[in-house]
């Protein structure tokens, strides 16, 4: 597999469902954000493309066009909260990451995890030893009482 250069991505976009939930945001995400890698198979007229981002790939195509072996050279790196977004800096700068304090500290983050046209995929991150805490439907809040 060979890299898709960025400027030649726009054209290739329609190969994957636009406006997809979950994992069908991921080619959106990468395309929007820069994030990630997409691959195809050949430079011209390519019959398979793939993208990566954050450990996951997303493949349209002929797989048979595909040595079985190339497959185990589609990963990405990084930690898996911040991954799609390049790392903890890009999350930071990207505005769309929240986290919740208690102490001075951090608690949980929750993010966009995949940025698609229609759809946001989010994660949720949670330090061990966190209070849990929902939200009904009322807007009241239950679990640990806030502080202050």
């Amino acid at each position: 597999m060979i890299g898709v250069a960025p400027q030649q991505r726009p054209a290739l976009i329609h190969w994957f469902p636009g406006g997809s939930p979950g994992l069908g945001a991921l080619a959106e995400h990468v395309l929007t954000t820069g994030t990630g890698r997409w691959w195809a198979d050949r430079p011209d007229r390519p019959r398979v493309l793939a993208v990566t981002c954050a450990g996951h790939v997303l493949m349209r195509g002929d797989p048979g066009a595909l040595a079985p072996d190339v497959l185990a050279d589609l990963h990405s790196e990084g930690a898996w909260m911040h991954a799609s977004w390049g790392g903890p800096a890009g999350l930071a700068a990207s505005g769309h990451a929240w986290a919740a304090f208690a102490e001075g500290r951090i608690r949980s983050v929750a993010c966009t995890y995949f940025l698609g046209s229609a759809y946001e995929d989010i994660a949720v991150a949670r330090r061990a030893g966190a209070a849990r805490a929902t939200t009904d439907p009322a807007g009241s809040s239950h679990g640990r009482p806030a502080s202050g």
